[in-house]
């Protein structure tokens, strides 16, 4: 009857009404629960987490919201009681972070409004925001093209491969396609302990730039006698596998700014009192930034106003094996 006579809600009036309902089951300000499932460790070896978290809490504090850290991966703990715990708390908002164990999270959705971050978290489909991972290989591909590479490879392992639903060997594939190269596109999945196979890898693609993620690309090239970026160009698609001694150019993922956007999907369901598994998902992708570092060569340009190649020489050979 409302949309039949033409009403429409008042902004305004919303946002005091939800912080009206919010404000009658909790003290102080509203809390959005964050389900976490990773380790001490894993935040350790991948502060990417840690940066979503922090990006997300800030940004609930900015609009009125306290983000509260609760684990589903306490023992005795089970995810029932975890979803009593939260309705007892008059609890609306739920961000699930990046899933990194094996747990079910199956909560009553319909009495909360709620969102994800990243891919990993596929039990129901919810608003989700996440970094733009296909356009991030595009945009370091085109820089290295403007810096003369032509024989890029992609170096990445087969868990970030599950976690990114094969956006980064879909983006170079399809630059592959695209610039009308014949062979196969270098790209090589790998464990992180593999260094045999990567040499290996490299003796027969011969790549002048790598673009890679989740490995140690850049200790695993200097033990093959090479220099960076003087024999090879590489450029990092996520912290995981950064070395700590060389600042590595990057495609940064920006994830504070990813933990903010899944605050603001949940916000804006509590704003419209929307609860539940949303019948059209939204899926907000922040794209990433190049940083320049040490390990690509400058942009070079030739006469005509074209990229001119940089020469890239093999100083050493490479090692006939290990």
């Amino acid at each position: 009857m409302a949309a039949k006579v033409g009403y429409r809600p008042h902004p305004a009036v919303s946002t005091l009404m939800a912080r009206i309902r919010s404000n009658r089951t909790s003290k102080g300000q509203p809390i959005i629960a964050g389900i976490t499932t990773w380790s001490a460790e894993i935040a350790k070896r991948d502060p990417t987490r840690l940066r979503f978290y922090e990006g997300a809490a800030a940004r609930a504090g900015e609009l009125g919201y306290t983000l509260e850290e609760f684990s589903a991966t306490i023992p005795g703990l089970t995810i029932s009681r975890l979803d009593g715990v939260l309705q007892a708390r008059g609890i609306q908002g739920l961000l699930i972070f990046p899933v990194e164990a094996k747990v079910e999270l199956q909560f009553t959705w319909e009495r909360f409004s709620c969102a994800t971050i990243g891919y990993t978290f596929n039990v129901a489909s919810l608003h989700r925001a996440s970094p733009a991972y296909f356009d991030n290989v595009v945009i370091a591909l085109k820089e290295l093209q403007l810096r003369g590479y032509r024989r890029v490879g992609l170096v990445n392992t087969p868990a970030l491969r599950e976690r990114l639903l094969r956006s980064w060997q879909g983006a170079f594939s399809a630059w592959h396609s695209e610039s009308g190269r014949s062979a196969s596109p270098a790209m090589l999945e790998i464990d992180p302990s593999n260094e045999g196979r990567f040499q290996t890898w490299m003796k027969r693609y011969r790549p002048d730039a790598i673009l890679f993620g989740g490995t140690p690309v850049y200790a695993w090239a200097r033990a093959m006698g090479l220099s960076v970026p003087r024999d090879l160009g590489l450029v990092s698609l996520c912290v995981a596998g950064m070395p700590r001694e060389v600042r590595l150019t990057q495609v940064v993922e920006k994830p504070e700014v990813v933990g903010a956007a899944a605050i603001d999907l949940i916000v804006e369901q509590l704003q419209r009192n929307e609860c539940g598994i949303p019948q059209d998902a939204k899926e907000v992708f922040i794209t990433g930034e190049w940083i320049d570092g040490s390990s690509v060569a400058a942009p070079t340009t030739d006469p005509s106003g074209g990229s001119k190649p940089p020469k890239i020489q093999l100083k050493r050979k490479f090692p006939s094996g290990r």
